[in-house]
């Protein structure tokens, strides 16, 4: 499982044992789940709420104003997409931005194991998006639009398969 110094846990394949003395040095290489099971069934589905969320990193003028089992809301108040000249006080060559997102992260993972082979896996990303932005441009620029709205980092989750703890 997760701890402070493995946040995604560990798996392991021993190596080699040497037996020195009183001690025991293991030798390990990272490990696979084709490693630890013959044979699995794995499915999870998950929806991403706000106790999932671990940090969150947001530009200037843009809010999550509220977060439920219906997602993340976000409110975007005049942002600057993009200033051809980089002067904040030249505002006829910026791209602006208001409105509202709101994001409903979900996904579902399948995995089979046989004979310690992956022989199905499929992740599926079911996030639905839905925007009303308001975009102004004032004069005539070129610009391939490109522009990250908002940071969203989540904890790892832990499912158990057998007695095995695995960390997604």
């Amino acid at each position: 499982e997760p701890i402070t110094n493995a946040p995604s846990g560990f798996l392991k394949r021993v190596q080699s044992l040497l037996n020195n003395g009183n001690e025991v040095i293991i030798n390990t290489t990272n490990a696979t789940l084709e490693d630890a099971f013959e044979k699995a069934k794995i499915t999870f589905d998950k929806k991403l709420t706000n106790s999932d969320l671990q940090k969150i990193r947001l530009p200037k003028g843009v809010v999550l104003t509220k977060t439920n089992d219906d997602g993340f809301k976000f409110e975007i108040n005049d942002i600057v997409l993009y200033d051809q000249d980089q002067n904040p006080n030249t505002i006829i060559d910026q791209i602006r931005a208001s409105g509202g997102v709101t994001i409903t992260p979900e996904f579902k993972l399948d995995i089979e194991i046989n004979d310690f082979k992956i022989e199905y896996l499929r992740f599926t990303n079911l996030t639905t998006e839905t925007a009303n932005l308001e975009i102004k441009c004032t004069g005539s620029i070129s610009y391939e639009p490109s522009h990250q709205l908002a940071n969203l980092s989540f904890s790892p989750f832990v499912i158990w398969v057998g007695i095995v703890p695995v960390t997604i």
